[in-house]
């Protein structure tokens, strides 16, 4: 058999590279919607993330031979993503333009954010909406930048394993709002292709970015995803991405003030974190335990604060109207209500997987640790909306 595809693809895989762990979710496109055929969360042996940075690419590689022989898993089409802390970020306003010229306005822009040679980044670009700057109509404009080293490092991983071209290298903080699109009733949103010389590698097309869908035009919601090194913030008015901020405290923060309390070991705090997280919400509850988790929390959400105080004082906005909670630490008993308090506006959990059907060997460990595969589940539906 030589492995020709005959029609369009059936299969569309994201995969998370994560800095404490390896998601992946596997979507087969059907009559009656997108199913999850596959997902998993595989932990890295021991030395290939240190301090958050990547260091043993080959061994990530196997472990995506082993999962795709053991999962059988099918690479017709591949999405992946590079951490939000590894990339830059900046919003443009910009006059209106023809995507051409628009494309040299930004990357002479660039060079006044960029701290790095042009020549050693790539530059993606996406069009957001028109907004209104000094009684002027102007261009709102997304400009993601990542240097060329570590693209190649991620795309060289695939290569690897027999994926001759991703699909898309995306923005885990971009993921992350495109699996939650149908949990805030909002249509997919469409951005503009890549910047990319001639042979290469795409890094995303930054979908789910733009207008469309009918959250109010007025209305402000932000999407935190506190993962296990850093805690991504997105800030959307009227469906419209205007502002994100990666902060380092996070998951890991919490594991080390366990490890601190209980004199444990990272690993038997981590443990311990996961174990208790679960019982808690499953009605066995530790007070000593949240009690202790609990500060930490406090001081995600006085991050969290800042960040709002700034988006509000740049863009003067009065307040923001909901906050969506995602990411592996979100399972913590109550953390949601936790942060409504503290930060005075409704905090709900987000469920990436609305509009999805399941057919999977075990639903419930899928459905416990939902929260973990937002980055995965964005990536993968990239392909079924493509397809759609």
């Amino acid at each position: 058999m030589f492995g020709f595809r005959f029609g369009p693809p059936k299969f569309s895989l994201g995969v998370d590279i994560g800095s404490s762990a390896l998601k992946y979710v596997m979507l087969k496109k059907g009559k009656t919607g997108p199913e999850v055929v596959a997902a998993g969360i595989e932990a890295y042996p021991e030395g290939v993330f240190v301090d958050g940075i990547m260091q043993d690419p080959n061994a990530i590689s196997q472990m995506i031979k082993n999962i795709k022989k053991e999962q059988n898993l099918k690479f017709e089409q591949v999405f992946t993503s590079i951490a939000s802390q590894n990339t830059i970020l900046c919003f443009l306003p910009l006059p209106e333009m023809e995507d051409e010229e628009l494309k040299h306005a930004i990357e002479g822009e660039a060079e006044q954010y960029v701290p790095y040679p042009l020549e050693t980044v790539n530059l993606n670009f996406a069009r957001l909406a028109k907004v209104e700057q000094d009684g002027t109509s102007r261009l709102l404009c997304l400009l993601a930048v990542a240097q060329k080293e570590q693209v190649e490092s991620i795309v060289g991983i695939f290569r690897s394993v027999g994926v001759k071209q991703l699909d898309a290298l995306d923005i885990d903080s971009l993921a992350i709002i495109n699996s939650l699109e149908k949990f805030m009733k909002r249509k997919s949103g469409a951005g503009d292709e890549a910047i990319a010389e001639e042979g290469d590698e795409p890094m995303g097309t930054m979908s789910g970015v733009g207008p469309s869908g009918d959250i109010g035009d007025d209305e402000v919601v932000a999407i935190v995803c506190i993962g296990a090194r850093s805690t991504i913030i997105n800030v959307l008015k009227g469906h419209v991405l205007r502002f994100s901020r990666n902060v380092q405290i996070s998951g890991n923060n919490i594991t080390e003030v366990i490890r601190s309390v209980y004199k444990f070991t990272f690993t038997e705090a981590e443990t311990t974190k996961i174990e208790k997280s679960v019982a808690s919400v499953q009605g066995e509850v530790d007070q000593e335990f949240l009690d202790v988790v609990h500060t930490t929390i406090e001081e995600i959400a006085g991050e969290i604060r800042r960040s709002f105080d700034y988006f509000k004082a740049q863009h003067r906005e009065p307040l923001i109207h909901r906050v969506i909670l995602t990411g592996g630490t979100a399972k913590i008993k109550d953390i949601d209500k936790l942060l409504s308090s503290e930060l005075s506006v409704e905090v709900v959990l987000g469920d990436p997987s609305i509009g999805l059907i399941r057919s999977l060997p075990s639903e419930d460990a899928f459905i416990e640790n939902l929260q973990q595969y937002s980055v995965a589940i964005g990536l993968a539906l990239r392909g079924v909306e493509a397809n759609d």
